[in-house]
């Protein structure tokens, strides 16, 4: 069996600091900004979306999935029935 890569999350303080750590590092992957505190969570470049919304971090929270440009791409909320 070949070994997977480690599917590995970082907690910031804001969006902005998980978007710098993500371009200095070169991580790629999905960060979720949560909309009532302001802390994000960057997610490793193997998850997508539909597994970031079902995962602890996101699960009864509000926020934003900012994609690898920048750009905020999608809004989530609680009770959002997203079919991805």
């Amino acid at each position: 069996m070949a070994a997977q890569p480690r599917k590995t999350w970082h907690l910031f303080d804001t969006a902005e600091d998980a978007i710098e750590h993500r371009r200095t590092n070169g991580t790629g992957g999905w960060i979720f900004e949560i909309s009532d505190n302001g802390e994000a969570v960057l997610f490793p470049w193997q998850m997508t979306p539909s597994e970031i919304f079902r995962s602890v971090f996101v699960v009864g929270r509000v926020g934003r999935l900012i994609g690898t440009d920048g750009s905020k791409i999608m809004s989530y909320g609680i009770g959002k029935t997203i079919g991805l």
